[in-house]
């Protein structure tokens, strides 16, 4: 796996690993941005503003226009016209389809200290695959445990299938260069562009990865990055700079993060 060095730019590494395999997928960005910071705002995400947040990543605004337009086609995102600006919000299949995800992709980090060992048949709900046949999942009760307790170390990493480790790789690099695992410090706008990238890796990664590798919880760590970023971020999104209208306030009963 090949990642790009990017230099200078704090959001550089973000960006490198955003673009590694494959161009980035732009519509599932900007569902990204509508699930992290618009739906908790009242569900309305001025053009104008989304252009200058993946604009700071580097994706153009005729690219944005492109996926708003797709999006639009497959019914998940409605437009209006507020005087000169476009505003759009997820359409009420989207938003409910996006709140569910929510609740796994926020949920905070949970110890699971009974494992049971499935082979031949995956197992109903969660698990995490460690073979063709293999799966470890939280034991029920009654059922016979696999581990009784978390080990003291992780588990061997090669037990995940390869698109897992990949995709656990560069979580982690993600994390690296985050706070609190390093002192660089963010704009405002800076911060709420890593907030995007950051919670757009951990949600492809929670929906497709559901429980943590024993021993280890990436969900943690995204926790605190997360934690982070916040408050930089949501200045960011309150403040009418450089032109913008500052989306409305978060609700009170907001979903909690982690």
């Amino acid at each position: 796996m090949n990642i790009p060095k990017v230099e200078r730019d704090p959001l550089g590494p973000l960006i490198a690993t955003l673009h590694v395999n494959q161009r980035p997928r732009v519509w599932s960005l900007i569902v990204t941005v509508f699930g992290d910071a618009a739906l908790p705002r009242g569900g309305e995400l001025p053009l104008s503003r989304l252009q200058v947040l993946l604009g700071r990543i580097g994706i153009e605004a005729g690219t944005i226009r492109t996926a708003l337009s797709r999006l639009g086609r497959d019914g998940w995102v409605e437009r209006r016209r507020d005087g000169r600006n476009s505003v759009y919000h997820l359409s009420d299949h989207a938003a409910s389809e996006t709140l569910d995800a929510m609740q796994q992709i926020y949920a905070p980090p949970v110890e699971v200290d009974r494992w049971g060992l499935h082979l031949g048949h995956a197992p109903n709900g969660p698990a995490l695959a460690i073979g063709p046949a293999a799966w470890l999942a939280p034991a029920r009760k009654g059922q016979s445990a696999f581990l009784a307790a978390p080990p003291l170390s992780p588990l061997p990493r090669e037990v995940l299938s390869p698109e897992h480790q990949d995709a656990l790789t560069l979580l982690e690099r993600d994390l690296a260069v985050l706070p609190p695992a390093t002192a660089v410090h963010f704009s405002p706008l800076d911060a709420a562009a890593a907030r995007i990238l950051l919670i757009h890796r951990w949600r492809r990664f929670a929906l497709r990865f559901p429980q943590p590798l024993p021993g280890a919880d990436a969900r943690a760590g995204v926790a605190h990055a997360y934690r982070a970023l916040w408050d930089a971020s949501e200045a960011w999104f309150d403040s009418d700079a450089d032109g913008l209208s500052p989306l409305p306030p978060r609700k009170a009963h907001d979903l909690s993060r982690f």
